[in-house]
């Protein structure tokens, strides 16, 4: 892409910054445009894993394995 809209290359430093997910805790732009989605899809999935390591209890039983779709036997 950056052939066709070389002033649309990305730097290293903002490349680097994007790869992080939190571009604009570094004071960087998203690359694209659609990329301000991806903190509110982790900050998601983390409270999702608290949530699930809760109700679980922090563990894994034969029930939690089969509910998940995890069981191998």
């Amino acid at each position: 892409m950056a052939f066709i809209f070389p002033e649309r290359m990305p730097t290293l430093k903002q490349f680097l910054f994007n790869i992080t997910m939190f571009p604009t805790l570094f004071g960087s732009k998203a690359i694209d445009g659609v990329y301000w989605t991806m903190p509110k899809e982790l900050i998601f999935y983390v409270i999702f894993a608290i949530i699930a390591a809760f109700f679980t209890g922090g563990g894994y039983t034969k029930e939690n394995k089969m509910a998940m779709g995890m069981l191998r036997n």
